[in-house]
């Protein structure tokens, strides 16, 4: 299925405040497996193939350290091509001696971890989505314990050598202070569909029936600050519309609800009810 690609709306880039460059570029690059595209003075992009960019890393000011109790990242998702990229992973984990934690989803099997700044990173392979149990355009998702020794039965001949080619940002979860809000946002204005509500403290959204190209939760309270500029974190996310017109219509409708679109340089950008810049682009040919 084409969940991350023509003609689905998803996310496909991230920018990601660090307070130390260097420091992360290491960990990125070493830990996680990405490959670095370009490295300037104060950032740095991150590929798995070599050309799309997936994480751009924005280096702060120094010593600011990021707070857990504020709006903006709860995790970003790398999505792997096949389970036995995730076995692969998790075997190099162990051997490198890197914390994690872990999660059988129903839909998906994850890995996580936090970098160097606390920014929280999911690493995950998805069922085959004939296998995923839908209720009234709903999706069933649950947590629960990863079999490991089914898991690395898959991948026991091969060894890890960095992000497959294929590998895409699956999703990114943002922690928020208010469900409705970033619900008008992002379902009644750009055009997600809510594919999964955990009461009032979490919601999915989706584009294509996919599970969660997008998620929120309110876990850390209903009235968390939001993420300040100096701080690491979340500065940016881009939404990639399949085309003009679609995201022409998802335009009109932030504005029916209230949100100013800003036009800069060729790039077009909303602000999200927590502060996060929504870029607005489009499939390039």
């Amino acid at each position: 299925m084409n969940f991350h690609k023509h003609p689905t709306m998803y996310v496909n880039h991230i920018d990601l405040q660090v307070t130390d460059l260097q420091q992360s570029i290491y960990f990125y690059e070493e830990v996680i497996g990405f490959a670095v595209k370009e490295n300037l003075e104060s950032q740095a992009t991150l590929t798995a193939n070599g050309y799309d960019i997936l994480l751009t890393l924005i280096e702060g000011e120094e010593g600011a350290g990021r707070h857990i109790r504020t709006t903006g990242l709860y995790h970003f998702a790398l999505l792997l091509p096949e389970r036995k990229d995730l076995a692969h992973i998790a075997k190099y984990f162990v051997e490198k001696g890197v914390r994690f934690g872990s999660g059988d989803h129903s839909v998906s099997e994850a890995l996580y971890l936090s970098d160097p700044d606390g920014n929280g990173i999911e690493i995950y392979a998805d069922r085959d989505f004939s296998s995923w149990d839908w209720k009234n355009d709903e999706v069933s998702m649950v947590t629960k314990a990863v079999n490991f020794e089914a898991l690395l039965s898959v991948g026991r001949d091969s060894i890890w050598d960095g992000l497959p080619n294929d590998t895409v940002l699956g999703h990114v979860h943002l922690q928020v202070s208010d469900l409705r809000a970033n619900e008008l946002f992002y379902v009644d204005g750009l055009g997600f569909e809510i594919v999964s509500r955990f009461g009032d403290s979490a919601l999915f959204v989706a584009d294509n029936h996919y599970h969660h190209h997008l998620a929120f939760n309110t876990w850390a309270g209903k009235h968390v600050r939001h993420r300040q500029s100096f701080e690491p974190g979340l500065i940016s996310l881009t939404v990639v519309f399949p085309n003009k017109e679609i995201r022409e219509a998802a335009i009109n409708r932030l504005k029916k609800t209230n949100n100013d679109i800003f036009r800069k340089e060729g790039i077009i950008y909303a602000i999200d009810p927590s502060k996060v810049k929504v870029i607005l682009s489009i499939v390039k040919d």
